[in-house]
């Protein structure tokens, strides 16, 4: 028997959660390190997960509250969400990150390591409370964009890939400290 698209999800949060509480062990340098000016720090990485994730959670919260009305969906909305699973997937090329999902765009009071173990755990409660949901009659869109529609189950499977792509970008970021 395959597994179910939110065993799936559910599953590869977990080991997210899993992986990421490493990020407690590091010190601020560690986090903020650049070994090129171009590209993102640790921390740098974690908060623009942040960002995007939380800009998708005001819909999974109206999802959960009964509050959602799917959008009118374009002919394409099923290719698109699949075109950006396969565009965040770990390893796929890298692509500009449009300005409103910039990490710049959120501000921090505690350290990020933390905020970034509360910010999953508050999207694994959000996917936990979305297992009656039907992934694929229920449609969202995208943030940047009311024209990108799609799936909850491709949205969920964005923001995981997206998630883990980047925590893998951090935790290369960190690796080329001890190099230089």
């Amino acid at each position: 028997m395959s597994e179910t698209p939110y065993a799936w999800c559910s599953q590869k949060l977990d080991t997210i959660i899993d992986h990421s509480r490493q990020f407690a062990l590091l010190d601020k340098k560690q986090m903020v390190y650049k070994a090129l000016p171009d590209r993102w720090n640790a921390e740098e990485c974690l908060i623009h997960i942040m960002v995007i994730n939380e800009l998708y959670f005001e819909q999974l919260y109206d999802i959960i509250d009964g509050k959602h009305k799917n959008p009118i969906i374009a002919p394409l909305s099923k290719t698109f969400g699949k075109m950006l699973v396969n565009n965040v997937t770990p390893g796929s090329k890298k692509a500009a990150t449009m300005s409103i999902f910039e990490p710049s765009n959120k501000s921090i009071s505690e350290e990020v390591p933390k905020a970034f173990m509360k910010h999953l755990e508050e999207f694994k409660n959000i996917l936990n409370k979305l297992n009656h949901v039907d992934l694929k009659k229920t449609k969202v869109h995208s943030p940047a964009s009311k024209l990108f529609k799609f799936n909850l189950e491709d949205c969920l499977r964005i923001l995981i890939l997206h998630t883990e792509r980047h925590v893998i970008q951090a935790f290369e970021e960190i690796k080329k400290l001890g190099m230089s």
